[in-house]
């Protein structure tokens, strides 16, 4: 419809300072029967990949890290400070911000305005002896509809009536407002057309250059490899290997790919 490729809407890579501080670190982190041993950290203004077949592992590492699923081995750590195993509460307070594959489902009110869907992880911050200060609600989702080019650009608009673009867009506004350091992004543009993609992925750029850390699954690898830039390979629950994307391409991935599962 845009007359433009996947391939031709990745912005490019902005390269992260070496002394760039290790904003989240996992260590051993393991779900049984589903993954296992998956090590890795994430600097400011990094963003990291996990490429694999569906099946393969990647959302619910994701959900592990968020604290929706317990580990039954490993930690997670941000800033230095280890995390409650299966905690949301732990990983959002640590400045953990999660946009689940299935948005509409898992991540949004369909039926509440848009400035509900916003300021729904910061909620309390909006209540003060007990009244809540609708209209600084609506002030805070208003500055983020701007920031974020949102369209139609109305804070009181119904969430459902939205494109799935400008749905993805209202998640990832939410954890901006949130102030988050860390950002696990599933599918980030699933049900997005190409124009759509090119304004998240741009966004998802921007957000890395500003600091904050990255870990992003998608199944399509191009994307992966697009966006990030370190990537991990996996294969029914196993991490292959770990590599700078730009060493690698969409056929190397799938080679390791499918001589992990024959193994």
């Amino acid at each position: 419809m845009t007359g433009r490729s996947v391939s031709n809407v990745f912005p490019d890579r902005v390269p992260v300072p070496a002394d760039a501080p290790v904003l989240i670190d996992v260590r051993g982190l393991a779900l049984r029967g589903l993954f296992s041993d998956v090590t890795l950290s994430v600097r400011a203004g990094e963003i990291v990949g996990l490429a694999g077949l569906v099946g393969s592992g990647r959302s619910e590492i994701l959900e592990t890290i968020y604290g929706a699923r317990k580990a039954t081995a490993g930690t997670v750590s941000v800033m230095g400070k280890e995390l409650k195993a299966g905690s949301v509460r732990s990983a959002v307070h640590a400045g953990i911000g999660f946009a689940p594959e299935e948005r509409k489902s898992q991540g949004l009110i369909l039926d509440e305005p848009i400035y509900k869907n916003v300021t729904l992880s910061t909620f309390a911050r909006f209540a003060k002896g007990g009244m809540l200060n609708e209209r600084r609600e609506r002030q805070v989702a208003a500055e983020q509809i701007d920031a974020l080019e949102l369209r139609p650009a109305d804070p009181d608009r119904t969430t459902r009536t939205l494109s799935g673009g400008n749905q993805q867009k209202i998640l990832l506004a939410r954890w901006l407002v949130h102030g988050t350091r860390v950002l696990l992004l599933d599918e980030p543009t699933r049900g997005v057309d190409v124009g759509a993609r090119a304004e998240i992925y741009a966004l998802i750029r921007r957000l890395a250059a500003a600091g904050t850390a990255i870990i992003v699954v998608s199944s399509e690898i191009e994307e992966v490899l697009g966006l990030s830039d370190r990537v991990l390979v996996i294969a029914d629950g196993d991490v292959l290997t770990t590599t700078n994307a730009s060493d690698i391409d969409e056929h190397g991935v799938l080679d390791l790919v499918m001589k992990g599962t024959a193994a």
